[in-house]
């Protein structure tokens, strides 16, 4: 009898979510154009929006063309770009004016780890006063991860820091 052995990669996800974002700034093998309502093209891989989004899984199934270009009625480049920034690295970072539309197209377009309960938390995170605990100017940044928002201020003065988090997804 013979003896089967596993090998495993130890670093494949860090790898992978490297070349996801080399491919991306490089602009290598775009295999798909979207456009959005402001006509500006933004290219991206098949195969990375299909693993992400069932919306694009299902459109690019069905098309034979050898670089589509889809149409995305009620989306601007700006918030195509953030949606693929999110898909290619793993995380984006938004200002808190754009999270609302972000997480529309987000939804509409069915990113994988967003959708509507994250959403509404991340609203009644907003609508809640975080009172920090100094009296200090206080320096405020947001960021939005696969499963997070992630709200990080800082007391310039005193050198603290308070994080919260909000569920975006529970699965």
């Amino acid at each position: 009898m013979m003896e089967k052995f596993n090998l495993k990669w130890n670093d494949f996800q860090a790898n992978l979510t490297n070349s996801f974002s080399t491919l991306r700034k490089e602009k290598d093998f775009y295999d798909v154009s979207l456009v959005g309502d402001d006509d500006l093209i933004v290219d991206a891989h098949k195969v990375v929006l299909s693993a992400s989004s069932e919306f694009f899984k299902n459109i690019l199934r069905k098309v034979d063309h050898y670089k589509p270009m889809v149409y995305l009625s009620g989306v601007e480049s700006k918030e195509l770009n953030h949606i693929l920034d999110y898909i290619y690295e793993g995380e984006v970072q938004i200002f808190q004016e754009d999270l609302d539309n972000f997480l529309d197209v987000a939804k509409k377009l069915k990113i994988s780890g967003l959708n509507e309960e994250g959403k509404e938390e991340m609203n009644d995170m907003h609508e809640k006063n975080y009172q920090a605990d100094f009296d200090t100017e206080i320096e405020e940044t947001s960021f939005l991860t696969d499963t997070k928002v992630h709200r990080k201020m800082e007391c310039k003065e005193k050198k603290t820091e308070k994080t919260v988090s909000v569920l975006a997804n529970q699965r």
